[in-house]
């Protein structure tokens, strides 16, 4: 805010938000788990989940100011939801929210009583759209009338202060955007301490204890804050931009009877520090990079502080339907070990057929849930996918070792010993395959053959060729 104009439109509207918040009350209402009611419906599961409102309670500013900073807006929906709206007075209150809406229409944003914006979930829309991308973080964008927002804004400024929210909306107004982060729980990898990269990407080993947890953290469907703890986030800086923008009108036919819908026009545009292919494909880059199969049991939007009283969360995808035990913990987390899995990351775009089938059962195979045997089938079925060439079904255990070793030795004596594992692994693969069970003694080979296909489906990735089997074997 540069110009004296803009200047003098947020001292304006610091002057509304002060006059208003003198006398303001605001309805407090919270959702709690003790008023879940289960009723019988057509849900398949043949109950409906019913929360109902209760703990109503009415205070001036000063009360949410004081119920914020006790720290009542952790808590999340599905536990104890807090939501606070501002009541509707009299006269006074009425000709505030109209100079907030000249002011609104005087910088461009207004049309007929309603605003377009990207504020999420943090605001009610009337129309709006939410939407996620592999390659880019989610899109929530929606029209909303003057009144929310204005209520939004009441509450922003009691927990900041009126001058720090009239900024926020004119910066927010002439294209400033709007942050926040995707969260992503990750499971069987250990960082032993936070750390943070340039671009600002982040990686925090969360708390031991619940009230030392920062942020929103989703719960329900069998995860409690409690599975959180002693844990490792990965923390996706997020923008998205414009916030505020112009809605339009559209009037669309139905059976004859005009309907009018809201949109905006506004190009919504979205940034964060991540290669294309998001959240999955930086997991699968970690999995090959610490050799484990890494789990994402939760994916979700934060939005800092944007948003008040319960209204933290966005977008929630549950990957798994458990945590992983913490005793499962397979590998530690370095900041070179995810720097590494980002370069690896844009690989994935141009795979090779066979490497990504090799990795889909690589990764099933360093799985938690199967048994022995299941693992030492799925590894085999990715080592064909990685040393077999299609359609030729002669010796295949010999050819399969005899490439892999070729593949994947760097000397003669190593070459020797990946021949000789591959053709057994084989072997008691097939016999697993048959029987449905393998002995106790075929971990290890197991895990030396995991190595092997780990090697040589990153060997794969780097090259981005099928390979040419009687090349490698007998040279050019």
């Amino acid at each position: 805010m540069n110009s004296a104009e803009d200047r003098n439109r947020a001292s304006a509207l610091t002057r509304f938000l002060r006059a208003e918040l003198r006398d303001a009350r605001f309805s407090m209402t919270r959702l709690a788990p003790a008023n879940i009611e289960l009723v019988s419906g057509a849900d398949p599961t043949g109950t409906v989940t019913r929360l109902e409102e209760t703990s109503e309670k009415k205070l001036d500013a000063q009360g949410i100011k004081a119920l914020h900073q006790e720290g009542d807006w952790k808590q999340q929906r599905f536990r104890s939801n807090v939501s606070v709206k501002p009541l509707t007075r009299g006269v006074e209150s009425t000709a505030r929210l109209q100079d907030f809406e000249r002011l609104l229409d005087d910088i461009g944003v207004l049309s007929e009583g309603h605003v377009a914006h990207a504020l999420g979930s943090v605001l009610n829309a009337r129309d709006g759209s939410t939407f996620l991308e592999s390659d880019s973080p989610l899109k929530t964008i929606g029209v909303s009338e003057t009144p929310e927002l204005w209520g939004y804004l009441l509450v922003d400024a009691c927990l900041a202060t009126p001058r720090r929210t009239a900024n926020k909306v004119l910066r927010w107004a002439r294209g400033a955007p709007l942050a926040f982060e995707t969260r992503v729980l990750l499971g069987r990898l250990d960082a032993a301490s936070s750390f943070t990269l340039a671009g600002g990407l982040a990686v925090e080993r969360l708390p031991r204890k619940s009230e030392d947890l920062d942020g929103s953290f989703p719960t329900g469907f069998g995860l409690a804050l409690s599975d959180y703890l002693d844990r490792t986030l990965l923390r996706i800086p997020c923008k998205i931009a414009p916030v505020l923008s112009k809605a339009t009108k559209i009037t669309t036919q139905h059976d004859g009877t005009p309907a009018t819908s809201w949109e905006t026009s506004a190009n919504i545009k979205s940034s964060w520090p991540l290669p294309p292919g998001g959240v999955l494909e930086l997991s699968r880059a970690l999995s090959l990079v610490c050799d484990v199969a890494v789990e994402t049991p939760m994916i979700w939007t934060d939005y800092l502080d944007h948003a008040h009283f319960g209204r933290h969360l966005g977008f929630s995808n549950y990957s798994s339907s458990e945590p992983t035990p913490r005793t499962a913990t397979g590998s530690t987390l370095t900041a070179d070990d995810l720097k590494q899995a980002l370069r690896l990351q844009p690989k994935f775009r141009n795979m090779p057929d066979s490497a990504e089938t090799a990795l889909r059962y690589w990764l099933k195979s360093k799985a938690r849930r199967p048994d022995l045997a299941d693992r030492l089938v799925f590894l085999r079925t990715a080592l064909e996918a990685l040393f077999l060439d299609r359609g030729n079904n002669a010796e295949l255990a010999y050819r399969l070792a005899t490439n892999g070793a070729w593949y994947t030795g760097r000397n003669p004596a190593g070459r020797r010993q990946r021949f000789d594992t591959l053709k057994e692994l084989y072997g008691v693969a097939s016999g697993a395959a048959h029987s449905g069970s393998a002995k106790k003694t075929a971990e290890k080979l197991l895990t030396d053959g995991q190595e092997i296909c780990r090697l040589a489906i990153l060997k794969r990735l780097r090259s981005g060729q099928e390979p040419v089997w009687k090349d490698i074997v007998f040279g050019r």
